[in-house]
């Protein structure tokens, strides 16, 4: 994990971050995190760019949010594959 923000010295607990603790994230490119399980630890999920494909990352995904956990995932509009479109 890598710290995102780090704690400033005299910060009370409750405004270091989330829990009071410094916020930290991991990134990955890894979808199949996803369908094993490997993103329940955390207590949210970013999605900037794309999606989950297969069934089984997408039942994954759908698991960690109905056991509570948060995404927050950002349109991909702009994005296309065919510059002509």
């Amino acid at each position: 994990m890598v710290d995102l923000l780090p704690a400033r010295a005299g910060m009370a607990p409750e405004r270091q971050g989330l829990l009071g603790r410094p916020p930290t994230y991991t990134p990955s490119r890894e979808w199949d995190l996803l369908a094993n399980g490997g993103v329940d630890a955390y207590e949210v999920v970013l999605f900037l760019d794309d999606a989950p494909q297969t069934a089984a990352q997408r039942a994954g995904f759908e698991c960690y949010i109905r056991a509570g956990g948060a995404w927050l995932g950002f349109h991909v509009s702009a994005f296309t594959t065919n510059a002509s479109a």
